[in-house]
């Protein structure tokens, strides 16, 4: 018996993590054979999404919520004694029974780079819930080499012992455009007087850590008639830090701000876009990079973490300390660039793209689940 957490799934607006193990475990019921051990889906509250509908394997509902992997799972783990517990998040449980083995997923540490972007009350839990976690975990998924690095030398963990999993693209060539989604972002792009290939574009939570501020700074000084457009919802901090940054910005009429975009219409502002952006001071891994690439659109990222893995250009990068003064410098860069190296920059986008497949990635999993059962 293998059990999955899959509360990081059960969130009705995927964004990173969240995206990372609905996409997982669509894939991994794709290629899990009925021979293969039974899985059944651990949640602490009912399934929010209809994404679960999707899904053959069994769902166990274990309330209350409150400190779930602290004693709630331990308990069911106790009573029911699986062979795996897995994990595709931070926290394992607490406490498990002998012979259950414990995997989990770590996306990076950035809380400890950078803690004051972090509430104290997020910050503390994250410091030792995780630290428990890596110790006691008999594998350890983690999203790029930078991560695994950053593992290995904060908590003294051998290599062996931490696979990584690369996030793949969740769209496909057979994913047909339905007419009313079309129509939808034509009326998006007039509402907000936007033009194709004439806005840079940046997708992921608002929260300091992503560098927003600086990045809607930079983008405002430059002399230019392109847009920045922002895709994602309110994260940490956001009122303090983003907010008062933000707001005069969207009254420019410069900056456009579009806090939730559905899976079929974003690929449309990635198609459109003239470039992505991830000024990020820290990622585990930087999804946007890839899903932009699979449409042909290329990246602009900050020199550092996992982004130059996936960006090794260096005209592409932000270059430290990733202030005002640094992405403006890199945002005028792109837009002198002249349209044969523009077309080269895109073709290998999407080459890079390519390269990152869910399946292959969800293969890597079962093997791993397989061996250790």
């Amino acid at each position: 018996m293998i059990y999955i957490d899959a509360n990081e799934a059960n969130v009705p607006h995927p964004v990173g993590s969240n995206v990372f193990v609905q996409q997982l475990l669509t894939a991994l019921q794709k290629i899990w054979l009925p021979s293969d051990p039974q899985i059944t889906l651990l949640l602490n509250k009912p399934p929010r999404t209809s994404f679960f509908k999707t899904l053959s394997w069994p769902i166990e509902t274990i309330p209350p919520s409150f400190f779930w992997t602290q004693w709630r799972l331990p308990l069911y783990l106790f009573k029911n004694k699986p062979k795996i517990i897995f994990t595709p998040g931070h926290y394992a449980p607490r406490f498990k029974p002998k012979g259950t083995k414990s995997i989990i997923t770590i996306f990076d540490l950035a809380f400890l780079h950078f803690p004051h972007y972090f509430t104290s009350k997020d910050l503390w839990q994250l410091k030792l819930w995780t630290k428990y976690s890596v110790h006691q975990a008999d594998l350890i998924f983690t999203i790029s080499q930078a991560t695994k690095t950053d593992i290995q030398s904060t908590y003294s963990i051998p290599s062996e012992r931490i696979k990584i999993i690369h996030p793949g693209v969740k769209w496909s060539d057979n994913n047909k455009v339905e007419q009313k989604t079309l129509s939808d972002y034509k009326k998006l792009l007039l509402k907000n007087d936007l033009k194709k290939k004439k806005y840079f574009l940046f997708v992921g939570t608002l929260q300091p850590r992503k560098n927003i501020a600086n990045l809607i700074n930079a983008f405002l000084q430059l002399k230019t008639d392109y847009k920045l457009v922002l895709i994602g919802k309110k994260g940490w901090l956001f009122e303090k830090e983003i907010a008062p940054i933000l707001y005069p910005a969207i009254r420019s009429k410069r900056v456009i701000w579009l806090e939730f975009v559905s899976d079929s219409l974003l690929p449309f502002f990635y198609k459109d876009a003239f470039f992505i952006v991830l000024p990020s001071f820290w990622e585990g891994f930087g999804l946007p990079i890839i899903e932009a690439g699979y449409f042909s659109t290329p990246a602009l990222v900050s020199a550092n973490s996992s982004l130059t893995e996936l960006v090794n250009d260096k005209k592409l990068h932000i270059l430290p300390p990733f202030s005002v003064q640094q992405i403006k410098t890199s945002l005028e860069r792109m837009l002198k660039l002249k349209e044969n190296e523009y077309e080269t920059l895109s073709q290998q986008a999407q080459e890079r793209s390519k390269k990152f497949n869910w399946l292959k990635s969800a293969e890597l999993i079962r093997k791993q689940l397989l061996q250790l059962h």
